[in-house]
């Protein structure tokens, strides 16, 4: 049988529990397991996922029946404690949701480096500045944002950020205590000594001479200004700004939360970045 049947029966073989116990009862593999499945399949369609169990006894049978499966060049069966016992069968040959799990918490951290290799790992080169945003689960979210896309540094100004400290540490869930940060007096000085390091000053704000971010290009290194919902990016840090560049809004609101405009902009900043350095970026 070919490598579309393959596909077939496994799509329905994993939508039954009944007949996955049958079939395990009476000791079903190979061609038999794959006429089994396929007949199945019209009468069960994809209602659920089978357990992680039933679906690596599931593809351990398909996979030795159709060994010219794409993936399985090597012959290999999964077993129990592979990482994901049907995700290779299932990518290769394309069933929607073939691998769809959430990974556990173990999973998630198995790639995160060493906590002095981490601190020393090159950084996007990106700046940001809070200009009067103030409340702890905004400063909060930024952190965690900052962390997310490895922002090189994140200057809270015009707020103590002792103040609301409970509130912060809720919303950055730890990111405070990896990413470089400081606090300064007002944005002007922090923007002031970012365009001496070299930085493109851009601000995040709906102005009369604002880019739409789709449009904007950055330079390297970048200070990204943020103001708050209320007030927005002080005149005063217009006034020194290089470029304004705004989120098109398409709905009846005027703007986004800090966090949510923030996630986006840097999201397209580390994108453009990778694009402009490739391999080298963080």
């Amino acid at each position: 049988m070919d490598c579309a049947a393959c596909c077939l029966g496994a799509a329905s073989f994993l939508s039954g529990q009944s007949t996955i116990a049958s079939a395990a009862k009476l000791g079903v593999t190979g061609p038999d397991l794959l006429a089994l499945v396929t007949s199945a399949f019209d009468a069960l369609g994809l209602q659920y996922r089978a357990s992680t169990q039933e679906a690596a006894m599931v593809t351990s049978s398909l996979i030795t029946a159709c060994p010219e499966a794409p993936g399985n060049a090597d012959h290999t069966t999964p077993t129990l404690g592979d990482h994901d016992p049907d995700s290779r069968l299932f990518k290769a040959i394309g069933v929607p949701g073939g691998a769809s799990r959430a990974l556990t918490k173990a999973e998630l951290r198995r790639d995160k480096p060493d906590r002095h290799v981490f601190r020393a790992q090159p950084r996007l080169p990106v700046q940001v500045v809070l200009d009067g945003v103030r409340q702890g689960y905004n400063v909060g979210a930024l952190f965690r944002l900052c962390d997310a896309f490895l922002c090189e540094r994140l200057v809270v100004c015009g707020r103590d950020a002792s103040r609301g400290m409970r509130k912060l540490v809720q919303a950055a869930q730890g990111t405070h205590n990896w990413v470089p940060w400081e606090q300064r007096d007002s944005a002007v000085e922090a923007v002031l000594a970012a365009r001496a390091q070299g930085c493109q000053i851009v601000a995040i704000e709906q102005t009369s001479d604002a880019v739409g971010l789709n449009c904007f290009l950055p330079h390297y290194p970048v200070c990204l200004v943020l103001g708050s919902e209320r007030a927005g990016v002080s005149q005063a840090v217009l006034d020194l700004a290089d470029a304004a560049v705004t989120i098109p809004m398409q709905g009846m609101a005027n703007s986004l939360n800090v966090a949510t405009a923030a996630a986006i902009v840097l999201h397209g900043l580390a994108t453009a970045w990778v694009d402009a350095v490739g391999d080298k970026a963080p």
